[in-house]
């Protein structure tokens, strides 16, 4: 086999196993995997890794991942997955678009109930921004809500 078909080879099986890892939250298997990884395109093990917050940290801390597309589909899957401690991390980034689809995320969490990620989103200043008096009465009367 060609040097150059090798590398590609094991490039593929280090994401694979990456993969995988950042699926299972074993953050010591993706520390050690991606020193390996020498792949510019790690956007999918950063969606991956949205169930665990300690790996996707780690994950988004890669100088790679500059794009706001994945960004914004970060915060999408972790708003299906009610994980805060991701949605804090991504809040915290300016690049990061909360109010994506007039507001949709903050809009998914009340119909999910989920009165955490709600009060997350509408704590931002750049959501609080966008809503219009209705749904900011909404959002008020929801959190005012919390059981």
């Amino acid at each position: 086999m060609p040097s150059g078909k090798r590398i590609v080879w094991k490039q593929d099986i280090i994401y694979k196993s990456l993969c995988i890892s950042a699926n299972r939250g074993c953050l010591e298997n993706v520390k050690l995997l991606l020193n390996a990884f020498d792949y510019n395109n790690t956007e999918s093990l950063l969606l991956e890794s949205t169930k665990h917050s300690h790996i996707f940290e780690l994950f988004f801390a890669d100088e790679r991942l500059h794009d706001q597309f994945t960004r914004n589909c970060c915060l999408q899957i972790a708003c299906s997955e009610n994980n805060a401690g991701v949605i804090r991390l991504l809040m915290k980034d300016r690049r990061v678009d909360p109010t994506k689809g007039n507001n949709m995320f903050i809009k998914r969490a009340m119909n999910r109930q989920n009165y955490e990620i709600v009060e997350l989103l509408y704590n931002d200043q750049r959501v609080r921004n966008t809503l219009d008096d209705a749904l900011r009465e909404e959002i008020t009367n929801f959190i005012a809500s919390k059981p």
